[in-house]
């Protein structure tokens, strides 16, 4: 209100009031006015004074407009929201600046408002209640005024009403309207404390994404609201990166981001751009201590724009594979590969990431060969499993100087040989062995191990190996385990000659056997029982579990307690007796405690020949 506005009340009071009022003792409120009017410094009423005013006014008993001074405080009270609100501010003693300025300012809608102010000075301190005013006055269609403040006097009465009007005032701090907002707080109870402090992560982070649409997506959420907050504070925010937040909020958990922190600064430190992976690593299906350890090993790597282009979308599309993507790439990086090719050997390695990292050393092994063309890259990439092994067999059959070129498909059907094989062929042509017909005889044996690798390698050592000796013994290569077993038990115990070789190739079965007979042993000596050779372990292990079996078969523990006529009915349904289903069973137990170092037909004749010793059965 303007000094001038009491001046003028005053004025016209004087020039109405008649000849009798001047003549008589002053009116005592108008006397009281006049001297609060004359009192006043500046143009403007301050709270202070409109208070003063609001107590005098409320002091007049006869408020009548038949009278000059009941017209005057008339005038002066419906600045002030007339007689009714002031005298139920006064009744209930909430008669303060803040209230009077604020119906001063609202002045036709007073009547309505004080009871309302009333309950909410009930319930709410004097600095929430000039929140409250102010959430009141910031509308986009002011007729809402009275409307918006009943729903602030619900509030008010809240348990979370703190949490209800900052909020509000937060929003209107950011030019968002208080009609705008109310309808959609309406239920929110449950959650309003979560959202007023996600807010006010956004004006702490970035106060332009306090808008009306992003609050209407906030409030959207139905669940993890407490994961959303969490990750609200670990991202570097703009618009884009809310908007990936709020459109994959409903499908993580914040276990799933326990290691995102520390991969948004690893991101930061790269000078990444992270809104291009922000969804799948948001998404809920990325293993984050993975992405967290690789991204923190390519960092280091500094690699090539076009390089990590391909690598970083992989890794996060396919953390549980990170490890081998990192390698293959980790292999491709360390390679002087021509320019270009270390792209291109990247795309397709990631195509399988489960195995990338062998499709990665196996491109890199044939470009280093110089045999890397388009049927070799197909080659390889049709076992990726297998693609090293496949590499390593390509060349070396080329090397070798193969021209059978029907061993390349059949290895394809047998890819987990080709690494072993490669070996040996190699070994051989170092060797100079490398006849045609050796190599073919190698590929053919369905290498699974390195058995024959280092058989090849007792036998140089020995100085047996030569084309003679490697007659006898590609033909009997479906026993190489036992052969192996066998002449390493031979030269454990210095016996392996030319003459004892051919006696165990003569019999491959009972190499072992052989060897033992011949003077072998399983180990080279008393201290270094630890080397003991896996295959005579086996042999030792199933021919001891074979007698004990026996053993207990002479007891009768493998009684069936059948009768005579049981007996024959079972002879007749199963086309053997029981007798011969029990040593069957008897030959499997033991055959199969071994650690799969001998063939299975070795295991078995060990066990049978065992078996036939000791019970004396033919």
């Amino acid at each position: 209100m303007k000094r001038i506005t009491i001046k003028a009340v005053l004025e016209e009071y004087d020039t109405n009031k008649g000849y009798g009022r001047a003549l008589l003792k002053a009116e005592p409120h108008i006397k009281e006015l006049r001297s609060f009017y004359e009192d006043l410094k500046g143009d403007d009423l301050s709270p202070a004074s409109l208070l003063r005013l609001a107590q005098i006014l409320i002091g007049k008993n006869t408020r009548t407009d038949t009278s000059e001074s009941g017209k005057a405080f008339e005038k002066l009270v419906s600045k002030l929201g007339g007689y009714t609100a002031l005298d139920t501010l006064n009744a209930s003693k909430q008669l303060t600046k803040d209230n009077v300025v604020f119906l001063e300012k609202h002045p036709q809608e007073a009547t309505d408002l004080a009871p309302l102010i009333v309950s909410i000075s009930k319930t709410t301190i004097a600095s929430e209640r000039q929140k409250v005013f102010s959430i009141a006055e910031k509308l986009k269609n002011p007729q809402e005024l009275i409307a918006v403040f009943k729903e602030l006097e619900l509030m008010s009465h809240s348990e979370n009403a703190y949490f209800f009007i900052h909020t509000l005032s937060l929003l209107n701090k950011h030019d968002v309207h208080s009609d705008e907002v109310m309808p959609l707080l309406k239920g929110t109870e449950e959650h309003i404390i979560i959202i007023s402090q996600i807010l006010e992560t956004l004006a702490a982070k970035n106060p332009s994404l306090l808008t009306l649409p992003n609050l209407i997506n906030i409030l959207k959420m139905k669940q993890h609201h407490f994961d959303f907050h969490t990750v609200l504070k670990i991202l570097p925010l703009d618009q884009k990166s809310l908007d990936i937040l709020l459109r994959v909020n409903e499908t993580y958990t914040l276990g799933q981001h326990y290691w995102l922190e520390d991969i948004v600064k690893n991101f930061e430190k790269a000078g990444w751009d992270l809104q291009l992976y922000l969804e799948d690593l948001l998404s809920g299906k990325t293993n984050g201590w993975a992405v967290r350890r690789v991204t923190a090993e390519l960092m280091r790597l500094k690699l090539k724009p076009e390089l990590l282009a391909l690598i970083l979308p992989a890794i996060l599309t396919h953390s549980h594979e990170s490890t081998e993507l990192l390698d293959a790439v980790k292999i491709l990086q360390k390679e002087d590969l021509k320019e270009g090719l270390d792209v291109a050997f990247l795309k397709i390695a990631i195509a399988i990431p489960k195995f990338s990292h062998r499709l990665a050393a196996a491109l890199v092994t044939l470009q280093k060969a110089q045999c890397y063309n388009d049927a070799t890259k197909v080659y390889v990439c049709l076992s990726p499993e297998h693609a090293l092994g496949l590499a390593q067999f390509w060349i070396q059959y080329t090397n070798a100087g193969c021209v059978d070129a029907s061993q390349r498909a059949a290895m394809l059907k047998r890819p987990q040989c080709a690494a072993y094989t490669a070996e040996v062929i190699e070994f051989l042509q170092k060797n100079n062995l490398h006849k045609e017909q050796n190599i073919i005889a190698v590929c053919k044996a369905k290498l699974t191990d390195k058995s024959l690798l280092q058989l090849l390698k007792l036998m140089q050592e020995a100085k047996i190996l030569e084309q003679s000796s490697l007659d006898i013994l590609l033909p009997q290569l479906s026993f190489i385990k036992t052969l192996y077993s066998g002449a390493q038990c031979l030269a454990y115990g210095g016996k392996l000659d030319a003459f004892n070789f051919d006696s165990l190739v003569s019999d491959p079965v009972n190499a072992v056997t052989l060897a033992e007979n011949l003077g072998g042993k399983p180990y080279p000596s008393d201290d270094l029982s630890f080397l003991k050779n896996p295959g005579a372990q086996d042999f030792m292990t199933i021919r001891r579990n074979t007698k004990v079996l026996c053993q207990g078969y002479r007891q009768g523990l493998f009684s069936s307690g059948m009768s005579s006529e049981q007996k024959q009915d079972f002879a007749t349904k199963r086309g053997k007796t029981v007798e011969e289903t029990q040593k069957e069973t008897l030959l499997k137990i033991a055959q199969y405690s071994g650690n799969q170092a001998l063939e299975k037909e070795t295991e078995h004749h060990v066990a049978e020949d065992t078996y036939v010793s000791f019970l004396k059965i033919r």
